[in-house]
């Protein structure tokens, strides 16, 4: 059956303070992660959340430390305000996924030119496509197995159903 609610509606049924914790631990946990694997590849003795030239802006170690990981948490809650694409009944799948890929490239490049995740600027074609091709790669790669495990739950909850 077609409801036809409006964005508001939507938005009503989502608990935003879970929302916002959750998107932040989400995307403070991501920039831990990934920026320990870059400091491992990398051979630091030294931690860096972010790039050594994004750290070179100041004079401590603490300060930029701490900046990228409010600034992963904030991205994190974008990301998490972003999904809510999804929970928009009127749109179809591939509608939502585009939308959802499109608000997630805007704060990655807006979040990734502050923290200096990539050349700046991205003047060159070839890092341009470089950084496109690479966000793609693994947004896809997400997008895929989320898809999976969300499948794989209908499957049961089907077969429960269905028995």
């Amino acid at each position: 059956m077609y409801t036809n609610n409006t964005f508001m509606d939507e938005l009503k049924r989502v608990n935003i303070f879970k929302t916002i914790l959750a998107g932040f631990a989400i995307g403070l946990n991501i920039l831990i992660a990934v920026s320990v694997i870059f400091c491992l590849k990398a051979g630091s003795s030294t931690y860096y959340a972010t790039s050594p030239s994004f750290y070179a802006q100041f004079s401590d170690h603490l300060t930029p430390t701490l900046i990228a990981f409010a600034v992963g948490g904030l991205f994190g809650i974008y990301c998490s305000f972003a999904s809510l694409v999804y929970e928009i009944r009127s749109l179809n799948l591939l509608t939502k996924s585009l939308i959802h890929m499109l608000c997630t490239l805007a704060g990655v490049l807006i979040t990734g030119n502050y923290l200096h995740w990539y050349p700046r600027p991205l003047n060159s074609l070839g890092a341009m496509l470089g950084f496109l091709g690479i966000f793609l790669i693994v947004y896809l790669a997400i997008w895929t197995l989320n898809y999976l495990a969300i499948k794989r739950s209908w499957e049961k909850i089907n077969k429960r159903l269905n028995s």
